[in-house]
């Protein structure tokens, strides 16, 4: 009994112990699982507060390397090098969501498991940072994407708008250069800048589009204070440079053709004038009087001429300049206006030489027919002179001493004086009237009375002399006769008469007819 006793008393404090070691070895089993938890959470919560760390970091890294991102306006190949790096970026934050997964899952585990304290109120203020963070920066990418792309749609239509204008400015300029020949004429030079003004107005309007595109690169060209974009400033360089080149080359074309219109019409009226000067002289040359054989007549034609040849001089600097200028235009104008041109001039100095040639003709002539008229007039003024000197002198020759033999003597004396000097005028007076006759013979109709009445006037005044010398011979020699001088009488009517034998003409028929009065009252008084 003492046995049995002992092995159920064994057995009752066995099973209690087998109850607590069970219990013991559970407790453990939980307190091992529960350590091993608690260092998984620790392990977990120590690598949870390290990637948070770390993506914070990286995504504070994102949101400044986005902000470097300047966008470089008006340039799209530095735009879409920009691009591509936001591309790449944009990759990068994409890849970086499943890690952003991950840690709010791992967090709201450690915020559930360690809800109320303190490590899971800083986890939530560290994932809910994270979040703002990382939605600044989706925002910020998705904003940067889209400035961007229109910086680049902006740039683009810029950057062929500045194209287009360089090319339009090419061609502007391809057609200032051309080098083709000016209008020679007015018509041609005025049509030429006609249609050149129509280029010219094309590019004047384009300078406030020109002005605008410069303006505008400018404008870029500040914005984009970093990262200077190099292609807009060497475009806006090339575009201002060949504009101010295409501006240089219009007005210098503006003011060529402008020149060439001016010299053309300025050649042309002067040519038009100078013909029309060519017609009146040749009107003037036709329509000239036979020269004059009229002293004075002929000397008022000289004059006339003259004023005519100064006209001519005048005119010869006039044709020396059209020759010149027009030899000019020859070189630098168009084929058709260079062919009507020398035709021009060459009918010009034509007319020109002619009219100088008919000029000197009439000059020549005039000179011969003033030398004749000048020699006939100053014969017939000088004998015309003598012979009023001639009747004074005959009428200072009196006869009151009539009955004075020796002043009776005495006048003779000095009418045989007077008489040698008259006789001695005969061959100028033929040398007059033969003169006279031959420039009636050649003068005009309207020169023919007053020369007839010149030579009636010398012929009669000649007369009128020669017969009062009779007369008065036989006044004197009557008066000698009556005072008894008889021989002295006779002796001088014979050595008259033999003096006139010797120059007989018609003149002196009615000299001979006075003395022959005489010598028959000689013979009266002889018998």
């Amino acid at each position: 009994m003492s046995q049995c006793t002992s092995s159920s008393q064994i057995k009752a404090i066995k099973e209690p112990l087998v109850d607590v070691n069970c219990r013991w070895d559970d407790l453990n089993k939980a307190i091992n699982t529960r350590q091993k938890e608690l260092e998984h959470a620790l392990l977990h919560l120590g690598q949870l507060q390290h990637a948070l760390g770390e993506i914070l970091v990286w995504v504070d890294f994102t949101d400044k390397t986005l902000d470097s991102l300047k966008p470089v306006f008006g340039d799209p190949s530095v735009i879409d090098v920009e691009l591509a790096k936001l591309k790449v970026m944009v990759n990068d934050i994409h890849a970086h969501q499943s890690s952003i997964d991950t840690l709010n899952d791992a967090s709201r585990q450690i915020i559930d498991l360690e809800k109320g304290s303190l490590l899971a109120s800083q986890t939530q203020q560290t994932v809910s940072q994270m979040n703002s963070n990382w939605n600044k920066v989706l925002e910020k990418a998705k904003n940067k994407q889209i400035e961007l792309e229109d910086a680049l749609k902006e740039a683009q239509v810029f950057s062929m708008e500045i194209q287009d204008m360089l090319t339009w400015l090419d061609d502007i300029d391809s057609a200032l250069s051309s080098a083709k020949p000016v209008g020679g004429l007015p018509e041609t030079a005025k049509d030429q800048l006609s249609i050149y003004m129509e280029l010219y107005k094309e590019l004047d309007n384009a300078g406030p589009k020109i002005d605008s595109f410069l303006e505008s690169g400018r404008n870029y060209l500040k914005r984009s204070k970093e990262g200077s974009p190099g292609n807009l400033q060497h475009n806006l360089k090339i575009l201002k440079s060949k504009w101010e080149n295409a501006v240089s080359k219009a007005n210098d074309k503006k003011i060529k053709l402008e020149i060439a219109l001016k010299e053309a019409s300025e050649f042309h009226e002067t040519l038009q004038t100078f013909i029309d000067w060519l017609t009146n002289s040749e009107k003037v040359l036709s329509n000239l009087k036979p020269v004059s054989k009229v002293l004075e007549n002929v000397k008022s034609q000289i004059e006339e001429h003259k004023e005519f040849q100064g006209e001519v001089s005048l005119q010869r600097e006039t044709m020396q300049r059209l020759d010149k200028k027009g030899t000019h235009l020859k070189y630098f104008s168009q084929k058709q206006d260079v062919i009507l041109i020398k035709n021009l001039l060459a009918s010009v100095q034509y007319r020109w030489e002619k009219i100088v040639s008919k000029s000197a003709e009439r000059t020549r002539a005039l000179d011969y027919g003033y030398k004749e008229a000048r020699e006939f007039h100053e014969a017939w003024e000088t004998l015309n002179d003598w012979l009023y000197y001639a009747a004074e002198v005959l009428n200072q020759l009196s006869t009151q001493g009539k009955n004075d033999p020796a002043k009776i003597k005495k006048e003779i004396e000095q009418h045989k004086e007077f008489q040698m000097e008259l006789s001695s005028k005969q061959p100028d007076y033929d040398f007059t009237m033969k003169c006279g006759k031959n420039l009636k013979d050649k003068a005009q109709k309207s020169d023919e009375p007053i020369l007839n009445g010149m030579l009636t006037e010398l012929k009669n005044k000649w007369l009128q002399i020669c017969n009062s010398s009779v007369e008065k011979q036989r006044k004197l020699e009557e008066a000698l006769l009556f005072s008894g001088q008889f021989r002295d009488a006779l002796k001088a009517l014979m050595i008259w008469s033999n003096k006139m034998i010797e120059k007989l003409d018609e003149n002196t028929q009615g000299i001979i007819y006075n003395r022959k009065l005489s010598a028959k009252k000689l013979v009266m008084v002889m018998e």
